[in-house]
């Protein structure tokens, strides 16, 4: 059987961040799912941002970026999109929409689709967002402040709001709407988080293997794992995203609600239980450091 090609200079970029970072072994998993791409040349910059979209028409703009830009602060813009028909992928992606675009198959693992836009950037710090949402000023320079300010930060977590779902956006949304005096809290938030890339790296990434829904969560255990220090996961209010309506979300609302169910008890099982304690065991010690 013919090995699947990637297209044009993304085999070349990719190929050459796996063998960096010791992520070769994905390689098929890119070849696979990758449908289509677009590179322009290198671009300096302090932060990389990968915004995941989903079952959008690539040729159509991301307004996220142009929020973001508004701001006034450089960044990398890797826009990776997941269309609902795979037929999507075979027409000319649109000049300037990204600095790097993919265009990735339905079928492939969601987890995939942030991994291979981790792969793409090249800043020291990678903010993953949601790309359908819309961002309020302030969010990237946030983040910086953050990890300027408090330098031991490995990876922060920021705002995710719906309107009209205030009242209950934790059960709806998954976004864990915390107090904006809580400092430190676990990076949970998949639609909104900021990461150094040596860490993100070294941790292997999102797990594949998980359904969307939680794989924040799951790196958030693995890194405390790793580094069992409070102040090394960081919550910053001012980073905040929108997201105008549920099916902005991506999907229709009752299968994104049975979805996120389905990935709490796929983590919560591999885990055996531990869950619960992880959540316990963050709100005392966010009550101790709370002015």
């Amino acid at each position: 059987m013919t090995e699947p090609s990637l297209p044009g200079p993304l085999s070349h970029l990719l190929e050459h961040a796996m063998r960096r970072h010791g992520w070769l072994g994905r390689m098929y998993g890119a070849r696979r799912w990758l449908l289509a791409g677009s590179l322009s040349p290198a671009c300096a910059a302090p932060v990389s941002v990968v915004a995941i979209r989903r079952h959008v028409r690539p040729e159509s703009p991301c307004g996220l970026f142009d929020d973001l830009r508004q701001d006034g602060l450089a960044f990398q813009r890797i826009l990776v999109d997941i269309p609902q028909d795979d037929d999507m992928g075979a027409a000319r992606l649109p000049d300037g929409h990204a600095d790097i675009h993919l265009v990735i198959a339905d079928a492939a693992p969601w987890y995939t689709a942030f991994n291979l836009g981790a792969l793409c950037a090249s800043a020291e710090r990678i903010v993953f967002l949601h790309g359908a949402a819309r961002a309020h000023p302030g969010l990237l320079a946030a983040y910086d402040e953050a990890f300027r300010t408090h330098p031991e930060t490995l990876t922060a977590r920021g705002v995710l709001h719906v309107p009209g779902l205030e009242d209950c956006a934790c059960q709806v949304t998954g976004s864990f709407a915390l107090r904006e005096d809580t400092a430190l809290w676990p990076t949970d938030l998949d639609e909104n988080m900021a990461v150094r890339a040596e860490t993100f790296f070294a941790l292997g990434g999102f797990d594949e293997s998980l359904i969307g829904g939680y794989g924040a969560l799951d790196f958030s255990i693995r890194l405390f794992g790793r580094v069992p220090e409070f102040a090394c996961q960081r919550h910053v209010p001012q980073a905040r995203i929108a997201l105008e309506a549920p099916e902005h979300l991506g999907l229709p609302l009752e299968p994104y609600l049975m979805q996120r169910q389905r990935a709490w008890l796929q983590l919560n099982d591999s885990l055996k239980r531990y869950l619960e304690l992880y959540g316990k065991f963050w709100l005392k010690h966010t009550k101790e450091v709370r002015p």
